[in-house]
């Protein structure tokens, strides 16, 4: 709605204005049509102009009806086949939910907040509807397109492995008590060992924490990878360039005698 404020009149009139063509305009208002051109406000005080367009032009009434006449500003009437006007625009607003279904219209064709009617969440077990975003205004009208999307929860408990081993069993469980799940059984790879579940799973109460971490550790020791390093003379100084790479399962005392054959290699290639 807007306050219509026609050039002939001292006090604005509210009606809805909509732009049909570039030559003709409708006016939604209960008053007799006025051909002394107008301007739009936001506000019954006039303070705060709708448009910087002043539309002195349209002085010409092409048509009207009960409720309602159009202005065109080129002299224009209705004629017995006129050039269709097209319908109003009225915006369709769309409801989308993951992981549960829509109890409701889909798809709503309304011009206020107001007419909406929101449906019902009916989401999937493990799931929990908790609002809606962007959030849905209780008033106000819908000037485009707008979509609204159910937010929901996932309270699954996920079980899972950071390497070194595998699980075996459920690994997404839906219980509301640690009492009700089925702790899958996890199986180490060669050369490891399962130390424990990070966090620790309790024994009973309200599930909380839905995310746990099997652990495995290598059960060889000194366990080495990757070492890149440079070989150092206390006589020649750093030879340059030279790097290895030992990625093995060795002991400290293979780690030495591996140093001291390289060591002896490069000073032998000299």
């Amino acid at each position: 709605m807007a306050y219509i404020k026609f050039n002939n009149d001292i006090s604005p009139i509210q009606g809805s204005v909509k732009i049909i063509s570039e030559n003709l305009i409708r006016i939604d208002t209960n008053s007799e049509p006025n051909t002394s051109g107008f301007s739009l406000f936001l506000d019954e005080d006039m303070t705060l102009p709708m448009s910087e367009e002043q539309f002195e032009d349209y002085t010409t009434v092409y048509n009207n009806g009960e409720g309602w006449y159009e202005l065109s500003n080129d002299g224009s009437v209705w004629e017995d086949d006129p050039v269709p006007v097209p319908d109003p625009y009225i915006p369709t607003v769309t409801f989308i939910v993951d992981n549960g279904i829509i109890d409701g219209e889909e798809k709503q064709t309304v011009s206020n907040y107001e007419d909406l009617i929101i449906p019902t969440v009916i989401t999937e077990d493990g799931y929990e509807f908790k609002e809606w975003t962007p959030e849905i205004p209780s008033e106000g009208e819908i000037k485009w397109d707008t979509t609204f999307y159910a937010v929901v929860e996932d309270k699954h408990v996920y079980f899972h492995t950071s390497g070194g081993g595998t699980i075996e069993g459920e690994t997404k469980q839906f219980v509301e008590d640690y009492n009700e799940l089925v702790i899958p059984t996890p199986v180490a790879n060669e050369n490891y060992d399962f130390v424990g579940w990070m966090p620790e799973i309790p024994e009973e109460g309200t599930v909380e924490c839905t995310d746990f971490y099997a652990v495995f550790e290598s059960n060889i020791p000194g366990r080495l990878e990757s070492v890149e390093t440079d070989i150092t003379d206390t006589q020649l100084g750093l030879v340059e360039n030279y790097d290895f790479a030992l990625n093995t399962y060795a002991e400290v005392t293979d780690l030495q005698l591996a140093l001291v054959e390289v060591y002896d290699l490069i000073l032998g290639g000299m």
